[in-house]
């Protein structure tokens, strides 16, 4: 998993160990990626709940809660979409030990953008 993300990032002419300032504003068309790739990947998406959204135009990071098979919210975990402009996007979501390490390097701890999560909830 950490390969492929550090390969995306090659690909994406970022460092994987130290991200880069939100110097450039993410497009709509990424967040139009970003609420499709999250459809097909959460059991509930439209019920999904998500907090401290950042976005720039390599990247959107942050945190999600969804509902399991029973209907119950899990937890927050972590989720990135990385891929901007005409790249294919690709989507990590985190709840286990090896996924969060590499969001955490793709991503950082701390926020580098405005929050962003009014853009991917689930839209009618």
């Amino acid at each position: 998993m950490k390969i492929a993300i550090l390969a995306a990032l090659t690909a994406l002419g970022q460092s994987a160990s130290v991200p880069a300032p939100a110097t450039t504003v993410p497009t709509e068309a990424q967040f139009v990626r970003a609420r499709a790739l999250l459809d097909r990947q959460l059991l509930d998406y439209p019920s999904t709940r998500f907090k401290d959204v950042t976005a720039d135009a390599g990247r959107i990071c942050g945190l999600f809660n969804s509902r399991n098979r029973m209907s119950a919210y899990v937890g927050w975990q972590r989720f990135g979409v990385l891929g901007g402009g005409q790249t294919e996007s690709i989507l990590v979501l985190g709840g286990n030990p090896a996924a969060d390490a590499d969001l955490r390097d793709v991503c950082g701890v701390a926020p580098v953008s405005p929050d962003y999560s009014d853009r991917v909830t689930f839209k009618r």
